[in-house]
């Protein structure tokens, strides 16, 4: 790990999670974004053409709510609405034209809190990474070859005829000699 990355974690490819459906676990993956950012999700109704949607308390604590922020609407009726007003504890939803009590669904986006400056950033220690850079790994691999040390060659000793072994003589005794 990265130092001064506290619980940093750093994947090349996909982040998915597993997830249990009738049809056997399935893997359902983690968008990625340029910053960091946190996101809600919710629903609202206009009540005669506006919605004041406060903010879920415990998602803006992770958030900095004072900067810019997101707020995607997607209506459900015959109606064209527009976000009027972001403010920290809540925004505002205006319906410019059509059902003035239509059902919308929305997402937030918000940067994480303390988080806010950081954009792509660089990752040197990543760099030579042969999982995200395969050339810089087949480099590697020729650059290991030239340098495996090869064991020196021991040249053939010359080696003496070895004679064969005579048989021993059997010497018969005599008797009386």
């Amino acid at each position: 790990m990265p130092a001064g990355k506290a619980g940093l974690t750093v994947a090349n490819g996909s982040k998915p999670a597993v997830v249990p459906t009738a049809d056997g676990a399935r893997l359902l993956y983690a968008e990625e974004a340029t910053e960091v950012w946190f996101a809600d999700y919710g629903f609202g109704e206009l009540q005669d053409g506006a919605a004041v949607m406060p903010i879920d308390p415990i998602f803006a604590q992770t958030v900095n709510l004072d900067e810019p922020y997101y707020v995607f609407v997607q209506v459900y009726g015959d109606a064209s609405v527009y976000v009027s007003e972001c403010m920290p504890g809540q925004f505002e939803v205006r319906l410019r034209e059509g059902d003035g009590n239509a059902v919308f669904s929305y997402r937030l986006v918000a940067r994480r809190l303390g988080y806010e400056g950081q954009r792509l950033e660089r990752a040197p220690w990543a760099d030579d990474d042969p999982n995200l850079y395969p050339e810089k790994g087949m480099e590697w691999e020729a650059q290991e070859e030239l340098m495996e040390p090869v064991a020196p060659e021991e040249p053939e000793a010359e080696m003496e005829p070895i004679a064969p072994e005579e048989p021993e003589a059997e010497v018969e005794e005599v008797e009386g000699s």
